[in-house]
């Protein structure tokens, strides 16, 4: 299990984050970002397809994604319709 910040763009993705580091105490997207990159699936749709794809070569084969910012459900419809189908 790992957390996911994805966007469908940078600004996005920065948005999103900006949500997730108000949800963990403040702090501002940026850093949140810096902080979680070696752990956490973040990123664009290509970039977190890439990471997924990184980890199916290194032999992991279930990842579970925790999505942090609850009421965010477009970020799920994102992983669903965008992430998924790169790396299933």
């Amino acid at each position: 299990m790992t957390g996911v910040i994805v966007g469908v763009d940078q600004d996005d993705l920065v948005r999103r984050a900006g949500v997730v580091a108000g949800k963990r105490g403040g702090g501002d997207a940026g850093s949140l970002l810096a902080s979680v990159e070696a752990e956490w699936i973040t990123g664009t749709v290509d970039q977190a397809a890439s990471k997924l794809a990184r980890l199916e070569e290194a032999g992991v084969h279930r990842v579970m994604l925790q999505h942090l910012a609850h009421e965010d459900t477009e970020t799920v419809a994102l992983l669903g319709a965008e992430v998924t189908p790169r790396v299933a």
